[in-house]
């Protein structure tokens, strides 16, 4: 990933940023009866009546989260699993680039090369 005349990242899009071994936001609308502190994991209320969950091990969330929604006949409706996006990966890394860039210790400016 080029910005400017910097590499600021290589890899598959799948890896770049650590996409592929990042954390991961579960969401899903909270059943209804249901208190956030009588779920499975630990979780945060978010906007509209839905539910966060910031986790590293998916796998042992999901399998939590979704046998406890099997046992107790609870709907998880909305429920996904998101990942940061590449945008979001490539405007971190482009905003350190300029930062660096802003403070003097680049010296062409992005997207500026030489005799350009």
């Amino acid at each position: 990933m080029l910005f400017g005349q910097e590499i600021v990242a290589s890899g598959t899009p799948s890896s770049i940023g650590g996409r592929d071994i990042g954390a991961v936001t579960v969401r899903f609308r909270l059943p209804e009866g249901v208190t956030v502190a009588s779920l499975p994991v630990p979780a945060e209320l978010s906007d509209g009546g839905h539910v966060e969950i910031h986790t590293e091990d998916e796998v042992r969330v999901l399998h939590d989260l979704t046998g406890w929604a099997l046992d107790g006949g609870h709907s998880l409706q909305g429920l996904s699993v998101l990942r940061i996006s590449l945008e979001d990966i490539y405007l971190g890394l482009t905003q350190g680039a300029a930062s660096r860039w802003a403070e003097g210790s680049d010296t062409a400016e992005p997207g500026q090369g030489v005799g350009q």
